[in-house]
């Protein structure tokens, strides 16, 4: 676990500092510049964020620096399967295990797959290639983004494998050259297929758009993605739903893979007209999906359900003797005006189901407000005071208790809570 610095901060009353000079010198000494947070008495430049610093382990260090300048730092985090990462739709966070020969020597590390970079491919048929982009600084299904910028390849060239549903106990089924294009920061890979069976089945599957592509990194540098105010309003009501995302600013590129798994909303193979003939749309890609199932010598590790014509077909997983195609099964059809009807009873369930929270809480307060008014007037409000008046027996009550009050706010709830089971009670009828 590294001890590092996570923010350098500059006294502009002991240290006379100012922006210009604070930044030169945390660049002559290989310090970030980048986030400043300034007040009255100080500069803060920010080297990464709280969330990679173990809990507990941050210290303030000032000796041996010049006046006016400390450093906070921190013992970081060793990557985890945790946070910041999260496994999502489009991704998985797993440990490198010896099980994974193309990575080896990298046990331990996180490996961060996303998947499903879709769905159209430029293929070379003389070369029996197809090009595809397999990465977009767009946000994915879980906010990432991955920088173009700082992508390492050097050690993918070493071993420019690509596996199919990243399994490496079947063969490949090719091999990859990777580019970046560092003007409209997209990354393509194009891959060479070999010419074993499977291998030529799953070229034919990429151009007709039925597998996508997915790539495996080791992340290097990371933060969490800054957000606008409208964004971060959202997350504070739905927290699991708004996550921020995470920004790879480094990452060392291991893998690419192609998989029936979608996923980014931006990133498409090129489109293949040479393909138009083969496998194409409706009767020609159901064709497509029977030429793999009656292959018994490999199994699809995912569940695919497709829908052509009213007809559902499902291919799932099995063990290289199952048989891949499942039976046809009918699509129902549904009026639209039955599914609006739904939608509308739905909306309406939802505003009873607010009503009755608000009776809710109400009551419960009305009920704690008259617990508290019986304890401040005491056992002598239980009884019959000893004091006769013209309206009947009395009780001491202290001054400031507005039992009127407490007694209209009672009935006005109970009124409520009448009229809404009547009106409930109707409706049942």
């Amino acid at each position: 676990m590294a001890t590092k610095t996570q923010n350098v901060i500059f006294s502009k009353k002991r240290g006379d500092w100012t922006p210009a000079k604070a930044r030169k010198w945390l660049a002559d000494h290989d310090l970030k510049a980048g986030k400043l947070v300034e007040t009255e008495q100080s500069l803060q430049f920010r080297q990464f964020g709280r969330e990679l610093c173990k809990e507990g382990s941050f210290v303030t260090v000032a000796k041996d620096l010049p006046t006016g300048i400390s450093m906070m730092t921190c013992d970081t985090k060793q990557a985890s399967l945790e946070y910041p990462f999260k496994s999502g739709d489009s991704t998985a966070v797993l440990r490198i295990t010896g099980d994974m020969p193309h990575l080896r020597g990298y046990e331990g590390q996180v490996l961060i797959r996303k998947y499903g970079f879709k769905q159209e491919n430029d293929a070379d048929e003389e070369a029996g290639t197809v090009t595809s982009q397999i990465s977009t600084e767009t946000p994915d299904r879980e906010n990432d983004i991955v920088l173009a910028s700082g992508i390492r390849l050097a050690n993918y060239r070493k071993v420019p494998t690509v596996l199919y549903a990243h399994n490496p106990t079947i063969l490949p089924i090719g091999t990859g050259r990777v580019r970046i294009n560092r003007q409209t920061k997209i990354t393509v890979a194009t891959t060479k297929f070999l010419d074993h069976e499977f291998a030529q089945d799953a070229r034919k599957a990429a151009i007709a758009k039925a597998l996508g592509w997915s790539i495996g990194f080791i992340p290097l540098d990371f933060e969490m993605r800054k957000v606008d105010d409208e964004t971060e309003k959202a997350r504070a009501d739905a927290p699991m739903l708004m996550r921020p995302g995470t920004l790879f600013k480094r990452i060392d590129f291991m893998e690419y893979s192609a998989t029936p798994i979608p996923a980014h909303p931006d990133a498409f193979t090129l489109a293949a007209k040479s393909m138009a003939g083969e496998y194409g749309a409706g009767e020609d890609l159901r064709r497509l999906v029977h030429d793999l199932a009656k292959n018994r010598a490999y199994s699809l590790p995912h569940r695919i359900q497709m829908v052509d014509k009213g007809i559902g077909k499902g291919v799932s997983a099995g063990d290289g003797r199952d048989a891949m195609l499942r039976k046809e099964l009918e699509a129902q059809r549904v009026s639209m005006d039955l599914i609006e009807g739904i939608l509308d009873e739905c909306k309406e369930m939802r505003e009873v189901l607010a009503g009755l929270n608000d009776l809710t809480v109400e009551t419960a307060a009305a009920v704690e407000e008259m617990r508290g008014l019986i304890a401040a007037i005491g056992p002598k409000a239980r009884q019959p005071w000893s004091g006769e008046t013209l309206g009947g027996s009395t009780a001491s009550v202290p001054e400031g208790v507005d039992l009127r009050g407490a007694r209209r706010r009672i009935r006005r709830v109970a009124r409520r809570l009448k009229g809404n089971a009547q009106k409930k009670g109707g409706e049942t009828k």
